[in-house]
């Protein structure tokens, strides 16, 4: 389901279907019910059991749980879960740069406590070793074990009883635990594929919008009461999605890539600069690794584009005079092909420069500063 939505996000967005790719073995598949009961064997998604030197009791403590307010070792689990990982050797060696979805097994919800043990959402990236992005096991219970069944699991409004944790206070049906469950693990393995806190996927988007990706329509909401939607489509209202600049880092990675794919050779985020000639004040934006998309107050400008990325791009002060206040704040922001992005408020970067052109000629007066006594006067 992750690589579907991936994929599917990257083809709307012109980076071609493509998605991370999963280790795999010659195994019995289970993707399918129709597989489990066959045994058939396909090339599959591998799972490792990996052992940790800590007992149950330790990982359940409550000062490693970081729902736990009081927690004084919050983010101890993915410590311990990177420790082990490097224990085991390969294919977990620092070398090889793996990027792991980890789970916890002995997640457990304590309802005297109230609190969901041995779980931490955590996620780091680290592009010289390992990386890793951690989840409990707690929400499990609400996931399809096949393919068969995403429908009803994310159709599901049964209410998942008090016996279980109710994560963030979104997991008051079945199909809303499935949502924040699946959901807020890849959030944290996109903080191992070196995303930060964005929007969409990485911005919660998924604990009411999941579904949308996967089904025509969706159920009630129950934990904020309201009606599902049919028919979902394209023009269909949905924070579930990876963010451009997300994106962007990924169609880098290894993990990503294609054998079409160009190298940008380029790590660097794009340049601002003032050029002033012919009496015409332009600002000029450039990147090696080429310009995806250009914001002006939030609004993606026409030209640059992820599918026609260019390597500059101008604005003349008289344009953008004409076209917005100048008493009202004016942002740009443009994110490079790399990933990168920058934000630049126009209005300033024009006002700091440090001379004065006098209309109709050559002359340019540098900037001088002036002071006078602090006097009043009345009319």
């Amino acid at each position: 389901m992750w690589q579907a939505l991936t994929a599917e996000e990257m083809r709307s967005k012109g980076l071609g279907r493509r998605s991370f790719r999963l280790e795999e073995e010659w195994a019995p598949d289970t993707i399918s019910y129709t597989f489990a009961n066959e045994a058939t064997m396909h090339s599959t998604a591998k799972t490792h059991l990996i052992r940790t030197d800590k007992t149950v009791a330790e990982l359940r403590n409550a000062q490693l749980a970081q729902q736990n307010p009081t927690a004084s070792q919050r983010n101890e689990l993915h410590e311990i879960f990177t420790e082990a990982l490097l224990a085991n050797g390969a294919p977990f060696t620092p070398e090889a740069r793996p990027v792991v979805a980890g789970m916890i097994l002995d997640s457990h919800y304590d309802a005297n406590a109230k609190l969901v043990v041995a779980h931490a959402a955590l996620g780091a990236h680290n592009p010289n070793g390992l990386s890793l992005g951690i989840f409990g096991s707690h929400l499990t219970y609400s996931w399809p074990r096949f393919i068969e069944e995403i429908p009803d699991c994310l159709l599901d409004i049964t209410p998942p009883g008090d016996r279980v944790g109710n994560d963030n206070g979104e997991c008051a049906s079945m199909w809303e635990a499935c949502s924040v469950g699946q959901g807020a693990f890849l959030h944290e393995v996109g903080h191992a594929f070196s995303a930060p806190h964005t929007s969409g996927i990485m911005s919660r988007g998924y604990s009411k919008d999941w579904p949308k990706c996967f089904l025509s329509k969706t159920a009630y909401c129950v934990h904020a009461q309201t009606e599902g939607v049919a028919p979902v489509t394209e023009a269909t209202p949905n924070d579930c999605h990876w963010d451009i600049r997300d994106m962007l880092r990924f169609r880098n990675l290894a993990h990503f890539r294609q054998p079409s794919d160009v190298d940008l050779n380029d790590d660097d985020p794009p340049s601002f600069g003032l050029q002033d000639d012919s009496d015409v004040l332009r600002i000029t934006v450039t990147s090696e690794a080429g310009i995806a998309q250009a914001l002006l107050n939030g609004n993606v400008e026409a030209g640059s584009s992820v599918a026609n990325p260019s390597k500059s791009i101008r604005y003349t002060l008289e344009e953008l005079e004409n076209r917005f206040d100048t008493q009202k704040p004016l942002a740009l922001e443009v994110i490079a092909m790399n990933g990168k992005h920058r934000s630049l408020d126009m209005w300033k970067f024009f006002a700091d420069k440090n001379y004065i052109r006098v209309p109709g000629s050559g002359i340019r007066l540098a900037k001088r500063g002036v002071s006078c006594d602090n006097t009043e006067s009345d009319d």
